[in-house]
């Protein structure tokens, strides 16, 4: 996975990965956000995790992006929510099968 980086374009912040080709830029796997607050990360990984994610392109001279790496708390924000994002994946899917089962069977 590309570094997830802070792309601000046009006065808009984004969560994504950011690759330049030739003057043109392709963000991928973008979320808007309104600033790095608390939660940001994790509305980041739930958005990531249902599909809720953006790929944008511009460039070539109108629309330049300034860019910026996680910082040091940010960046471990993210490890440690990765980390509990794969724990959540693990249990959440034989919960739901166990839930539909006793549905099935009419067990409250």
């Amino acid at each position: 996975m590309s570094a997830l980086k802070k792309v601000t374009v046009n006065g808009t912040l984004y969560l994504g990965e950011l690759k330049e080709k030739d003057g043109k830029y392709t963000l991928s796997s973008a979320l808007m956000v309104h600033d790095m607050g608390t939660g940001t990360i994790s509305t980041y990984l739930k958005a990531k995790n249902s599909g809720n994610l953006e790929t944008m392109k511009f460039g070539g001279g109108l629309l330049e992006p300034m860019v910026a790496d996680l910082n040091p708390n940010e960046q471990m924000e993210l490890d440690m929510a990765e980390l509990a994002m794969g724990q959540a994946k693990k249990t959440a899917l034989p919960a739901l099968e166990n839930d539909a089962f006793d549905g099935i069977l009419g067990k409250p």
